[in-house]
């Protein structure tokens, strides 16, 4: 046999070595795109999140004669022997009593009464009023002060002139 080992097999297409991958680790834009793929789906979740969709049954209200409840199932209780009848109640009949009614006569509605009016108040001008600022502050209309006050030009009022204002 000398020095050399003799093989099972002598063919040299019968055993080979194995091809090295391509690359063992993907590429760039493997990365980016699953980081991409992430990113996009994250704030897809977020926008679900904080704006959920309306569903069919918020934008149509359904009315309780239109829904139909499915009756709950109940148990029926098991009959029970006994050696003695049990006592049934008989009701008494009903006798119905006549009574007479008397229907009262009808009345007249009474008349609505105007509330009493209110006291008006007295309110003293100050610098920087106009009518409309105190029409604002009590709540009432310019056309209320002026009836309250006859002679009273809107364009005329005057530091320390008393008006009278309408209470609401």
């Amino acid at each position: 046999m000398g020095g050399r080992l003799a093989a099972v097999n002598d063919d040299p297409q019968a055993y080979h070595e194995p091809d090295p991958p391509e690359r063992a680790t993907p590429s760039a834009w493997a990365y980016r795109g699953s980081i991409a793929a992430l990113v996009l789906g994250s704030f897809l979740a977020l926008f679900l999140v904080l704006r959920p969709p309306e569903s069919a049954s918020r934008a149509e209200p359904v009315s309780p004669a239109d829904a139909t409840d499915t009756p709950e199932p109940t148990t029926t209780p098991e009959a029970v022997a006994t050696r003695e009848p049990a006592a049934t109640a008989t009701p008494a009949p009903a006798t119905p009593a006549a009574t007479p009614v008397s229907t009262p006569a009808p009345t007249a509605a009474p008349e609505p009464t105007a509330a009493p009016a209110l006291e008006p108040i007295e309110y003293e001008i100050v610098a920087g009023d106009t009518l409309s600022a105190i029409a604002v502050e009590f709540n009432v209309t310019i056309e209320a002060i002026l009836a309250l006050n006859p002679g009273l030009e809107p364009d005329s009022i005057q530091i320390g002139q008393t008006i009278l204002v309408p209470r609401e």
